[in-house]
């Protein structure tokens, strides 16, 4: 798969960086939002999954800002500025694909926010898909469990821009995100069908949160027995095996009536 890299500008001017496999003009396109201390590529299996996607589908996987190639520093990242970044690198993918319509792909700390991004663009939005999706961003406030910061000096830490987690670091920007930007408020009005991929060993994620959009919203939920974080076997099992069996899954759902 040959992919190029492209810098574009946010919306506030923050330069970021997608990544590109080309398809033909006016076939469709899927913008890849990766999770918050992963890169474009998941690992591969973002690209794993695009493998398995038609020839002539263009996939964009965005860089989220304080990522990978994409500059700013940990201390400049919030989710309200990921929702933005969500609907300008969709922007982007519309323009590159020359197609009105585009899919979203989106794992672990992105779903939320790709959730309340697709809210915004309404009909522009076909499919959704989500990967252990954390759409609940208060649990941080809720739960420091992995953050240097203790209990009596969480808020205190953040507000100084020091609270770190092994090397990843954020600022005050993220404090106020945590308690007001919620993608439940608008679950229940996305008309996009959605299909979630949740492991029932999920260690950083509660499996909760995508029986719950299930419920919600009627998305397909799908449960990986025996499956952590990141899509990783809790059981010894052949992580490559897993995802490409999800990659097909995927494939299957999103392109099932062409």
């Amino acid at each position: 798969m040959e992919i190029k890299q492209k810098r574009i500008f946010a919306f506030d001017g923050s330069p970021l960086n997608v990544n590109i496999k080309n398809g033909a003009p006016g076939k469709g396109f899927t913008l890849f939002c990766h999770g918050i201390t992963a890169d474009w590529s998941e690992e591969g299996f973002n690209t794993q999954i695009a493998d398995h996607f038609p020839d002539d589908h263009t996939c964009v996987f965005m860089e989220m800002r304080g990522h990978g190639g994409s500059p700013l520093g940990h201390s400049d990242f919030d989710v309200t500025s990921i929702v933005a970044d969500v609907i300008r690198a969709f922007g982007f993918a519309t323009e590159v694909s020359s197609s009105p319509r585009g899919n979203i792909l989106a794992a672990s700390f992105s779903s939320g926010a790709s959730l309340l991004a697709a809210y915004e663009m309404r009909d522009r939005v076909g499919k959704i898909v989500l990967m252990n999706p954390r759409i609940t961003y208060r649990y941080w406030l809720d739960d420091i469990e992995g953050w240097d910061s203790s209990s009596e000096t969480f808020i205190s830490d953040l507000r100084g821009g020091r609270i770190k987690k092994g090397d990843w670091v954020v600022g005050p920007a993220l404090l106020n995100d945590l308690i007001t930007c919620n993608a439940w408020h608008v679950v229940h009005q996305l008309k996009n069908p959605i299909l979630t991929f949740h492991g029932d060993s999920d260690t950083l994620v509660p499996d909760s949160e995508s029986k719950s959009l299930a419920e919600i919203s009627g998305a397909k939920f799908v449960s990986l027995p025996n499956v952590d974080h990141g899509i990783v076997p809790t059981d010894g099992a052949d992580k490559y095996a897993i995802r490409e069996r999800i990659s097909e899954a995927i494939a299957d759902w999103l392109f099932a009536n062409e």
